[in-house]
């Protein structure tokens, strides 16, 4: 901003014309390569804050039912993260990062940690979906990579040994059509729990076992060709 020093509010000022919430800025190419991005952010900080220690080689970002999280294997100057989402999606960013921002266009969201403290990136409600993700340190970008949910996994039902009813949850980790089904130890298909399309998500469910004889049950989880089960025990 000209103001003779380089501090948080130059950032905050570069990171908003990387978002493209400001149109002009002066001064910000920082390493001098010709553009101003993520990597003149992180050059910033570094000046501000010194060594933070031992800078990362990779990070890794897992898409969660409520938000995103980060791992990496040291410390990360910035992230910058591209997300697709419908009208129902809402997200907040972390309050303990040096800057974060965002701007939204439609059904796109392009979002910057600055110096982030903690593996929490945002957390968020509704459904959306990963177009792009970079992290750098002061050595320029570095590995990025994508944990993406199995399609589909069941939590442990409680209470178990149950009468007459036991419940768990199903995480659901794409959209699509999800099968809840009960077999005995037989393999043979006793009931139904759910059958039909599902959003990515975390759900509760119920097995009512009122009407069936004691004995040992499987509850099995389908969604994407993906199957997962777990035994229960009903007990009269």
């Amino acid at each position: 901003n000209e103001d003779g020093n380089v501090d948080v509010l130059d950032v905050v000022g570069v990171v908003s014309y990387v978002l493209g919430n400001v149109d002009t800025i002066v001064c910000a190419d920082v390493n001098a390569d010709g553009a101003i991005n993520v990597l003149d952010v992180v050059a910033m900080v570094s000046s501000i804050l010194g060594n933070r220690g031992e800078e990362a080689t990779s990070a890794t970002f897992t898409k969660v039912e409520d938000g995103m999280l980060m791992s990496a294997n040291g410390v990360v100057g910035a992230v910058q993260m591209t997300l697709s989402h419908g009208s129902d999606f809402s997200f907040e960013l972390t309050d303990d990062a040096f800057v974060a921002d965002y701007n939204t266009d439609g059904s796109t969201t392009t979002i910057i940690v600055v110096n982030p403290a903690s593996e929490r990136l945002f957390s968020s409600v509704g459904n959306y979906s990963i177009e792009e993700v970079v992290a750098a340190t002061t050595a320029g970008y570095i590995n990025a990579g994508e944990v993406v949910p199995s399609a589909i996994a069941i939590g442990n039902a409680y209470p178990n040994p149950f009468n007459p009813s036991t419940s768990f949850e199903v995480n659901v980790g794409q959209t699509g059509n999800v099968s809840v089904m009960v077999y005995n130890v037989n393999g043979q298909f006793v009931d139904m729990i759910h059958e039909g399309p599902m959003d990515a998500g975390l759900y509760n469910m119920t097995w009512n076992a009122n009407d069936f004889a004691s004995g040992m049950y499987i509850i099995k989880a389908n969604n994407a060709d993906v199957t997962v089960s777990q035994k229960v025990m009903l007990v009269k």
